[in-house]
């Protein structure tokens, strides 16, 4: 009998695959009970048994008692076991989440606009019995990015998509059948609320959502994992449903075997595909780029990277838990995959001319108060010495005292970040990739020799010209201008309404490289 293929044993660092010849040395003789809780299934999450010698050679194999029969490796009878590269889930997220309510969207990636007929009808039906489709017609779609819509706010196991008066190609990109919501344990990105699929990585140290239909968890906080109720309600014909925030504070083998349990994987480094070339625009799912091959930085803990249509895939470099591939894109639309059991990541690349600017990450900083805090340098401690960044990308903050490094952190997109202690000498520098985005100096009030001359201020905000867009260097500007409120708001008015007079910076500019203020 073949034996088992994905069977893991918890090690000091995380779940480890193990063999069967390898558990024989670990355990020389007799049958290794399921019971025994030593080797798991990563593909169901359920305990295994090692068998004693025999007739056979050792082997993994499922237990006869076990509460789920639908193991992947057990309807195949063993072997190897890889996920098909045109199975990947369109993605559902939770919204509208307030203490007594949420309800659920699915998202309809992006297709070729030649599939949209004017007569086209979406249907999405879920597997509840009785349950209404939702109906949804061409102009509810978007052209050039995701389209999220409405399916209620019951979680199912399964949706079905059906579309009307429309080539069947479009389920190359909305699958006929999509995985759903297990309300005895589902698990969301924050604070983008998107499901993870099953055997998705759980990261440590970052806030997910936790859906159940147990109300099992207390409000609690320890050295495992940090839980608290965020949200609850009643559903008619349905129970209660609980919605938690929960984060696992540390890799250990009680926190691992809860996320387990529930078909995900604890790591310190989860999966990700980051393009390196071409020079792309990216959104929801879509990469758009102009040429034949690009190059894929894959991270995690991947069985294989896999591509729909099939196309040449050639790794170039390999180390540890880390990939760079070479992937030939001569096709309009290439998906590309990577993952273990399932497509845990995909994007769609695609190759058409690049018109569409990419614009500057977008990056939210304020004080305690909410109230925003310019990049540059300035003599005002935010309010109680704290700052709030958070950024559309991941990147890393590096913080020093007096020009010397004290500390850096890792900051993750759309994730709120949060620097106290901001004192004079202190400052604080984000960057994303190797550019530096955002930063505040605190540097000492400066002796002034005399206040801003009035006959300044007049001749800057009275200059004539031709309107020029603000150059990024005015915030800079602004700064040394706060002790006038009236040029200081002046030169903010001209940065919100994106247009100042070419004079009037021109002075500005001249007497700041000049330091006429000190």
């Amino acid at each position: 009998m073949a034996s088992l293929t994905h069977v893991c044993m918890w090690s000091k660092d995380g779940w480890k695959k193990i063999s069967a010849k390898e558990a024989a040395i670990l355990h020389p003789g007799g049958t290794v009970s399921s019971h025994s809780g030593l080797f798991m299934c990563e593909l169901c999450g359920q305990y295994v048994l090692l068998t004693d010698e025999g007739y056979q050679v050792r082997h993994f194999r499922h237990s006869s008692y076990e509460k789920s029969k639908s193991c992947p490796e057990r309807i195949s009878g063993g072997g190897r076991y890889e996920y098909n590269s045109n199975e990947h889930e369109l993605p559902i997220r939770i919204v509208g989440i307030t203490s007594n309510s949420f309800y659920f969207e699915l998202g309809l990636i992006r297709v070729p606009e030649n599939l949209l007929n004017e007569n086209i009808k979406i249907e999405i039906k879920s597997d509840e019995f009785n349950s209404k489709p939702f109906l949804y017609s061409k102009e509810r779609i978007n052209y050039n990015s995701i389209s999220y819509v409405p399916i209620g706010d019951i979680p199912c196991t399964k949706y079905y998509i059906n579309v009307l008066n429309c080539k069947n190609e479009i389920y190359d990109y909305w699958s006929r059948e999509i995985k759903g919501i297990d309300s005895s344990g589902t698990i969301f990105e924050t604070p983008s609320g998107r499901k993870l699929p099953v055997d998705s990585d759980i990261k440590i140290g970052k806030e997910y959502y936790y859906l159940s239909s147990w109300n099992y968890f207390m409000d609690m906080s320890d050295k495992d994992i940090s839980v608290k109720k965020i949200s609850s309600k009643q559903i008619s014909g349905f129970g209660n449903l609980y919605l938690y925030s929960i984060t696992a504070n540390s890799m250990n083998e009680n926190a691992a075997k809860f996320f387990l349990n529930h078909h995900y994987r604890l790591t310190e480094k989860a999966i990700s595909i980051q393009p390196i070339w071409p020079p792309y625009v990216e959104d929801s799912y879509v990469i758009k780029h102009n040429q034949d091959n690009v190059w894929l930085h894959i991270k995690g803990n991947t069985s294989t990277l896999k591509t729909f249509p099939s196309t040449s895939t050639i790794p170039l470099v390999s180390y540890s838990n880390s990939k760079l591939y070479m992937v030939n894109c001569q096709k309009r639309q290439q998906l590309i995959s990577t993952g273990r059991i399932n497509a845990l990541k995909y994007i769609y690349f695609w190759k058409e001319p690049i018109t569409t600017t990419n614009f500057e990450p977008e990056i939210s900083v304020t004080d305690i108060t909410g109230k925003a805090v310019i990049s540059g340098e300035t003599s005002n401690v935010p309010a109680n010495g704290v700052l709030r960044i958070k950024s559309d990308y991941d990147g890393e903050i590096i913080i020093k005292q007096n020009d010397c490094i004290i500390e850096k952190r890792k900051i993750e997109a759309d994730r709120i970040i949060e620097i106290d202690s901001m004192t004079v000498g202190k400052s604080v520098y984000l960057y994303a990739g190797l550019d530096c985005v955002w930063k505040l100096i605190i540097n000492k009030l400066p002796k002034r020799r005399n206040d801003i001359d009035e006959v300044f201020v007049s001749k800057v905000i009275n200059s004539k010209g031709i309107k020029i867009k603000p150059p990024h260097s005015l915030k800079n500007i602004a700064l040394h201008y706060h002790s006038n409120s009236k040029l200081y708001k002046w030169i903010l008015n001209c940065i919100k309404a994106d247009k100042i007079s070419g004079s009037a910076f021109r002075i500005l500019e001249t007497a700041y490289l000049r330091r006429n203020i000190k």
